[in-house]
């Protein structure tokens, strides 16, 4: 059942889910806070759980934007930040197919997330004359805050 047009249809399951998934989003998130890292088993566990949910309960057919979505995090975005982030972003874009959104939303919440953490470090004083970060920081705090914001839009 998809969330989309008006997310009236919105189930418990699928807050459920967000739950979890929120979950395993914030211990990824402390752990890149905490140690510049995210453990593999964090995302295997995530994906392993996601992916099939979004596929089972979800009444859009085959995934083909999600997937889509997940190959560009792996391939191009990857070059630009963790692959951590990449992982979070893919379940991400999961998710919201899953509510019934598509490859736009993906690349809208992607580059919202983005343009929030320049803002933030730009305020700081931590990005340099050619925009890049003096400090290295952690993305994921950052990609869960963005994920957060969108549970609120969905389940106002």
């Amino acid at each position: 059942m998809n969330c989309v047009p008006g997310f009236a249809e919105c189930t418990l399951l699928w807050k459920v889910a967000a739950g979890l998934f929120l979950f395993w989003l914030t211990r990824a998130a402390l752990e890149d806070h905490r140690t510049g890292r995210v453990s593999n088993g964090i995302w295997l566990g995530a994906m392993l759980f996601w992916m099939p949910f979004a596929l089972v309960a979800s009444s859009d057919g085959f995934p083909l934007e999600p997937i889509l979505f997940w190959m560009l995090q792996q391939i191009l975005f990857s070059r630009f930040y963790g692959r951590a982030d990449c992982h979070a972003f893919s379940c991400i874009g999961f998710y919201l197919w899953g509510m019934g959104l598509g490859l736009a939303a993906y690349l809208l919440y992607m580059l919202f997330t983005l343009l929030f953490m320049g803002a933030v470090q730009l305020l700081k004083g931590n990005v340099n004359r050619e925009g890049n970060l003096r400090t290295p920081i952690p993305f994921l705090p950052y990609i869960l805050l963005g994920f957060c914001g969108i549970l609120v839009w969905i389940f106002r």
